[in-house]
């Protein structure tokens, strides 16, 4: 076996001229296979990778365990203002020190394509695709400072050899040039980010929860829940229903005038990543130096505008094929005597507008889950059963407003054929008909609306006169919680001003239909839970603590979260360096000897790349600057540039010697 160690060769056409290619040759006739490089790389890969995530994730615990609010704009956090700011800077200084060691984790690919391409070189016998020894010099630079200075070193150079007729670039000096443009931009980056944040951050006054209290401290706290006596459906008397006895409170409750008990509304954030108004029924005016957590009853009611599903033109006619259905009809209404306009929309039942009376009023449908039918009549809005055990349920609004004939003809979006105004422009109003149903009266107009009610046994938490449900812990309430609830909207006639009058006035005032239905979610869940009271009871509170009052810190969410995608990205980066530098050959060649292997003193097994990899990260190229220079006179530099790299002929002198 013949024991050649690695050389790095400088190729010329004579020993005078100055060499135009540098080669890594591996000789030998015996092919050996040596992995333990792959253990060096994995070390200090894992390394990095524990630096990077560790400050990285020790970072964000530190913000999540003391922040007080993250919405899309800003982070706010009880963290005095100049800890976040130190820790930042300090992150930043170890990405930048990690730079050489991630450049330097590259080495093992670039040696490794520089093996290959040698040895393709020698069978095709061009050595176009080697670098040159100036290139060669470039690549320590890179290897060894991997900094902004020899960043720009090769950017001069790659810039003049393609203005000149200088070598072509090596493969290896670009792939080199871009694994270290790619470091610098990331670990720059977050140091760009740092500044930012140091620029953009503000502090603000902030309530957040103190130490821990014993929740029994406290006796008029309390959270609610149905009564168990109440959970018999079949049950009717006046605890489980809303009679006279209750309507005092209830109406204490509706005016927030209460002592025991008051509505009080919260929005989180659904899953799909829409607030959603949850009302809550609380304790009355809490003291304002604690902070606690309790469960209650909450209701959720979403309302849609349906209008736009409402055609006009197609009237009740009992000789076509818009005519209301008779089910449930408490008597007969023939379509000859009566206007019927057909809104369909979606999964929604298909409703019919048949009582067309010039006069302002608002009807609340039966639930639609009790009929189950695919068409409703609006003469049917009288409940058959005054409750529904259904969760979540629905019911139609049928609202009537008054508007001029000035600010109809303003707002008009669609007319008939006859040039009359049936629609307004946003499509949540239709216009009625004067009394032969011929010709537009614009007085009055009518907007569809359908509500969704959600029934939930939540927590929520009270912090400085704020309450945010846990969407998280929200499950729904059973059978005979929604019957209880879903009954106060059919008990008394006058409750119903409670929704109708607002939303009426809203109309009546130009308000749009959009306005219109969020006012009535707002309305009905008021409704329900107030009337509805008197059938839960006070529960114990979840947890209890006092409320401090701290300087917090304002972080904008957009650079709080382009800082990390830096940090995941230099993660990244450095997985995918260390794929491709475990991906080297796995050959081997002995140094250091000439006798057999295994004993003292005698050659050693290390593998080619390693050592190539090593050759790159080594100062001895420098000299090889002035090779590239178009004179001749430089015959020293140029013969003992060229021994300099021819390392066997030293290896064999040594041996000679010894």
């Amino acid at each position: 076996m013949e024991i050649t160690p690695l050389t790095l060769q400088a190729t010329s056409s004579s020993l005078l001229m100055p060499p135009k290619t540098i080669s890594i040759n591996v000789t030998t006739h015996t092919r050996h296979i040596s992995s333990k490089f792959m253990l060096r790389i994995v070390a200090i890969s894992v390394a990095v990778l524990a630096t990077s995530l560790g400050v990285g994730f020790a970072f964000l615990f530190y913000l999540l365990q003391s922040t007080v609010e993250w919405t899309a704009n800003e982070l706010v956090t009880a963290v005095p203002q100049g800890n976040v700011l130190l820790i930042t800077t300090m992150i930043s200084k170890v990405f930048l020190t990690l730079v050489p060691v991630v450049v330097g984790i590259s080495s093992y690919w670039v040696a490794n394509g520089w093996i290959r391409t040698t040895k393709a070189v020698r069978y095709n016998s061009t050595d176009k695709d080697l670098p040159t020894p100036y290139q060669y010099s470039l690549l320590l630079q890179i290897f060894k400072g991997a900094s902004v200075f020899s960043l720009w070193t090769t950017i001069q150079y790659l810039v003049k050899s393609t203005s000149t007729s200088r070598n072509r670039t090596s493969r290896q000096l670009l792939q080199a040039f871009t694994v270290l443009c790619i470091t610098l931009f990331l670990a720059y980056g977050l140091v760009g980010t740092d500044f930012v944040l140091h620029s953009l951050s503000t502090t603000r006054p902030v309530s957040i929860r103190g130490e821990s209290l014993d929740p029994s401290s406290i006796t008029n706290l309390n959270g609610r829940r149905f009564k168990d006596e109440c959970n018999d459906v079949s049950t009717n008397t006046s605890v489980c229903t809303i009679g006279d006895v209750d309507l005092e409170e209830a109406y204490l409750i509706l005016a927030n005038m209460s002592s025991s008990s008051q509505i009080s509304f919260s929005y989180p954030v659904a899953p799909n990543g829409y607030a959603q108004s949850i009302a809550l029924l609380t304790d009355a005016k809490p003291p304002s130096n604690v902070a606690f957590t309790a469960s209650t009853i909450g209701i959720s009611t979403k309302c849609d505008v349906l209008t736009q599903g409402c055609d006009p033109e197609k009237q009740c006619n009992e000789y076509g094929d818009f005519h209301p259905p008779a089910t449930h009809l408490r008597a007969s209404y023939p379509c000859s005597v009566m206007v019927g306009i057909a809104c369909t929309v979606n999964d929604w039942p298909r409703y019919w507008m048949t009582d067309y009376y010039e006069q302002v009023m608002m009807k609340i449908s039966e639930t639609l889950e009790n009929r189950n039918e695919t068409e409703v009549v609006e003469i049917q809005f009288q409940p058959v059963d005054p409750s529904t055990g259904h969760n979540p349920f629905r019911i139609f609004t049928h609202l009537s407003s008054y508007i001029d004939s000035k600010n109809a003809e303003e707002n008009c979006g669609e007319r008939s054929v006859s040039g009359a105004c049936i629609r307004d422009k946003d499509g949540g109003y239709i216009y009625l008909m004067d009394d032969d149903y011929t010709s537009p009266t614009h007085h009055y107009r009518l907007s569809l609306i359908g509500c969704t009610v959600s029934v939930f046994e939540i927590e929520y938490s009270y912090l400085n006169g704020t309450y945010n449900a846990n969407i998280s812990t929200a499950r729904m309430a059973g059978n005979a919680t929604t019957r209880a609830i879903s009954r106060t909207l059919y008990t008394e006639e006058q409750l119903r001003t409670i929704i109708s009058n607002p939303a009426i006035g809203l109309a009546s005032s130009g308000g749009n239909s959009s306005a219109v239905a969020s006012l009535i979610e707002e309305k009905l869940s008021l409704l329900m839970l107030s009337m509805s009271h008197s059938v839960f009871e006070t529960t114990p509170l979840s947890s209890l603590a006092s409320q401090e009052h701290v300087l917090a810190t304002v972080l904008p969410t957009s650079v709080m979260t382009t800082f990390f995608v830096f940090i995941i990205g230099f993660v990244v980066f450095v997985v995918f360096l260390t794929a491709l530098a475990l991906a080297s050959s796995r050959e081997a060649v002995y140094i250091g000897g000439t006798g057999q292997a295994g004993s003292k003193g005698q050659p050693k097994l290390v593998n080619s790349v390693e050592m190539a990899s090593q050759r790159l990260r080594e100062p001895t190229g420098v000299i090889y600057k002035v090779f590239e220079e178009e004179t001749d006179d430089q015959q020293r530099w140029v013969k003992e540039g060229i021994e300099m790299f021819v390392e066997g002929q030293d290896t064999r002198r040594r041996q000679a010697r010894d």
